[in-house]
């Protein structure tokens, strides 16, 4: 059986044509109640709407080395797996107490689903054991981002003396 992919205008058409079929076989023409149904299924369709998320890597800082003798080299993963299957990263800033990214990650996610982002902060190939028995995986839930407004948000990495600190932006536009 040969699958078929409908546009959004040709499902609309599709969907009135099955209620008018059936509608009209058990309950006369009744244009009024058939255009009423039409668009109330129309309308739970899109109650839960899709978003564009924008996560914006700005900058770390208080980031200490692995070895006395240079400063860390450091990227920063994250996984979304309600909205893609794979891990995006940052670039892997050389040696810096404070490295700065300003990288740009976009995601279509589905208002329905609860959609939690996992940052990772790592050195190179090596999870940052500096931050010893404190989490380097930081888990943050979209739904705390209001649709239209930029969320500015910083992650303490460490409470060590010199805190470690991630900043991220978040914003969230209505697709």
């Amino acid at each position: 059986m040969a699958q078929t992919s409908l546009s959004q205008g040709d499902w609309c058409d599709a969907l009135k044509q099955l209620i008018t079929v059936k509608f009209h076989g058990k309950f006369g023409n009744a244009p009024q109640l058939q255009d009423t149904l039409y668009w109330n299924l129309i309308f739970l369709h899109e109650t839960h709407p899709y978003y564009n998320l924008t996560v914006k890597v700005l900058r770390a800082r208080n980031i200490h080395g692995l070895d006395l003798l240079s400063k860390a080299d450091c990227y920063v993963a994250l996984k979304l797996p309600t909205a893609f299957p794979l891990v995006k990263r940052t670039p892997v800033v050389y040696n810096s107490s404070d490295p700065e990214w300003n990288e740009i990650f976009e995601y279509k996610i589905h208002g329905a689903v609860k959609n939690i982002l996992e940052l990772t902060f790592y050195n190179r190939d090596i999870v940052l054991s500096s931050l010893s028995n404190h989490a380097t995986s930081i888990t943050f839930d979209t739904g705390n981002i209001v649709p239209g407004e930029i969320l500015n948000h910083t992650f303490a990495l460490n409470s060590q003396e010199k805190r470690a600190e991630l900043d991220v932006q978040f914003s969230l536009e209505e697709r």
